[in-house]
């Protein structure tokens, strides 16, 4: 093989090499954008960049709740199966599923317009001043949201105190707790509460321990990837990494 053949090889090993190379910083720096995402308690717009695109939102519009009325629901979890006053299926998205403990002492509502003071459809949960009482929202497995947020609506009984402070355990997989917040209703003024947790959400208890009466909560935003960018990312990176790696031996034989 003459020289210029041999100078051609190289040439053409060093540009393959080159787009490589810019195709794997490129990779791995979505993947490292991922891992860096602030972990912890977050505002409505650091929740929305979070989530991205993916974003999915349940507003309770599903089940139809009359102006002023407020409708007990029977059962103790409420997911997208449930059939609730001859509505339903599909009451809410699949992803979803929401619950109270205790029951029957404690229950969840449909809570129509102005039926608590809230101006649009709202899931309550009736806590009746149960300081052991905790409502509970889950994402679906095995691909846990890694952002979340909600709107929040509270007051004390008989509307004495709106201003009301529940305890919010976050669940990471494995339903593993992953942090412990606090959040302060405004009576009947949505206060939103959002976390992120690049490792993933699965679960999310609020928790009475403040003698509330009730606690309503709306717009619930997340995202359950499928599949997950993250994952696709880091992959794409280490695999462009050993083709790179092949490449660059091939020129040094």
């Amino acid at each position: 093989m003459n020289i210029m053949n041999w100078k051609r090889r190289i040439v053409m090993h060093t540009h393959r090499t080159l787009r490589i190379l810019r195709g794997s910083v490129a990779l791995s720096a979505v993947f490292l954008l991922c891992l860096s995402a602030r972990a912890g308690v977050a505002t409505q717009a650091q929740v929305a960049q979070a989530l991205g695109a993916g974003e999915m939102v349940e507003n309770f519009t599903e089940f139809h709740a009359a102006e002023f009325t407020s409708y007990a629901i029977d059962y103790q979890t409420l997911n997208s199966q449930t059939i609730d006053q001859h509505q339903g299926p599909g009451l809410v998205q699949r992803d979803l599923s929401f619950s109270i403990e205790p029951y029957p002492t404690c229950d969840l509502n449909w809570w129509g317009p102005e039926s608590n003071g809230n101006s649009a459809e709202e899931l309550g949960f009736n806590m009746f001043s149960t300081t052991s009482a905790t409502a509970s929202i889950s994402f679906a497995q095995p691909t846990p949201a890694p952002a979340f947020g909600f709107d929040l609506i509270g007051f004390s009984s008989q509307n004495t105190q709106p201003h009301v402070t529940y305890a919010i355990n976050l669940y990471g997989p494995g339903n593993t707790l992953i942090d412990f917040q606090r959040a302060t209703t405004n009576g009947t003024t949505p206060v939103f509460f959002g976390y992120i947790a690049p490792s993933g959400i699965t679960r999310v208890d609020v928790l009475d321990n403040s003698y509330a009466q009730a606690v309503g909560i709306n717009n619930v935003v997340y995202s359950v990837p499928e599949p997950a960018a993250c994952a696709i990312a880091a992959a794409a990176a280490i695999f462009g990494l050993g083709r790179r790696r092949r490449h660059v031996k091939m020129i040094l034989v």
